[in-house]
């Protein structure tokens, strides 16, 4: 009586193929048309001096080939066959679902499948004891990670694999290190050969822009632009660690009417605005100073009539006329530069009599 059984697997596989001979002569072969947790079969009427040999195959593969023993009555035959499943995961330790898993057997034949919403695949009836196998891991076309699986990885049923997928953080901030909202951001991929585009993305009020997941293969830099208001444009940043946030800071001091101005611009700006301004109000005070002094000037001239009187008043005027013409001038720069009334009264004195 034979049992045949996987030693890792939950069934054996279909098309395993079982041959059991007696001196090379076969006495039964059989392919597993469905997969069967146990294959079970007996034979009678064995002559007990001959040579009886059993071999199992799968995928060319050779599970078992060795001479039975009958007077022992019973055969029971574990097969190295296991099933695996893979968990991918981001730099992250985050679950990947959707990525494709492509395995190699020792021999080159390959088998693939995709991760579920919990980042694994599964894989049945892996053979051990031929050599490792490969494991490649491929998102959104880019081949994130390869990996070799030896026996012992077959052995423990599960096994987790960190691939080259990254969750992108920049922060764009001007020179008060504001985070500047509506920063387009351009990011590709690039190698000695090749610039691919990966994303682009705008930053939040916040300045901050991210992409989910990634890819970052190997042999490729992750470079950016950086565009704002039709007036920045920087590019080719390179990121040089995937998995930190990389900070951009801009030449803006303020905006002025949604236009960004450096801290030159700014300056000048402030510059020209308080020189402007300066110069309209000395040019207000000069001129309503001259209208002043003309208008005391105008005042301070004795009347027509003055000069047909006698000789005695007449010298009277002349002399009393720039000391009424000083005195309003005196209280008219007084009011025109902030001068305060004075406490007591000062002896006026008639400087040209």
């Amino acid at each position: 009586k034979f049992e045949i059984f996987p030693k890792g697997s939950e069934t054996l596989p279909k098309n395993l193929y079982i041959t059991f001979k007696c001196n090379n002569v076969i006495l039964w072969n059989e392919s597993l048309n469905e997969e069967k947790n146990l294959w079970e079969n007996s034979i009678e009427n064995l002559y007990s001096k001959a040579i009886y040999v059993l071999k199992i195959k799968y995928m060319g593969y050779t599970l078992y080939d060795e001479r039975i023993n009958i007077e022992a009555g019973i055969a029971k035959i574990e097969l190295d066959l296991y099933d695996l499943t893979i968990r991918v995961l981001t730099s992250s330790n985050s679950t990947l679902s959707g990525a494709r898993v492509v395995v190699t057997y020792p021999k080159g034949e390959i088998k693939e499948s995709e991760t579920s919403e919990g980042g694994e695949c599964f894989f049945k009836h892996l053979v051990a004891g031929y050599g490792a196998y490969k494991v490649d891991v491929y998102w959104k076309e880019f081949l994130v990670g390869s990996f070799t699986l030896e026996d012992e990885d077959l052995s423990n049923g599960k096994v987790d694999v960190k691939v080259n997928v990254y969750d992108l953080l920049f922060k764009i901030y001007d020179n008060l290190h504001r985070g500047l909202s509506d920063v387009n951001i351009t990011v590709y991929l690039r190698n000695s050969t090749s610039t691919l585009p990966l994303a682009n993305v705008t930053t939040d009020p916040m300045g901050l822009a991210k992409i989910s997941n990634a890819p970052v293969p190997s042999g490729y830099d992750v470079v950016f632009d950086v565009y704002y208001k039709g007036k920045y444009a920087i590019k080719n940043i390179v990121l040089e660690d995937p998995s930190k946030i990389k900070e951009v800071k801009l030449d803006v001091l303020v905006e002025v009417f949604g236009f960004p101005l450096s801290t030159v611009e700014t300056l000048a700006l402030v510059t020209g605005v308080v020189g402007g301004s300066l110069s309209v109000y000395l040019f207000i005070r000069w001129y309503t100073f001259r209208k002043a002094v003309s208008q005391m000037f105008l005042e301070s001239q004795p009347p027509a009539e003055s000069y047909y009187g006698y000789e005695l008043e007449e010298e009277r005027e002349k002399t009393s006329a720039p000391a009424r013409f000083w005195k309003k001038l005196k209280e008219r720069l007084r009011e025109l530069f902030g001068g305060g009334e004075e406490e007591e009264y000062e002896e006026e004195y008639d400087v040209f009599s």
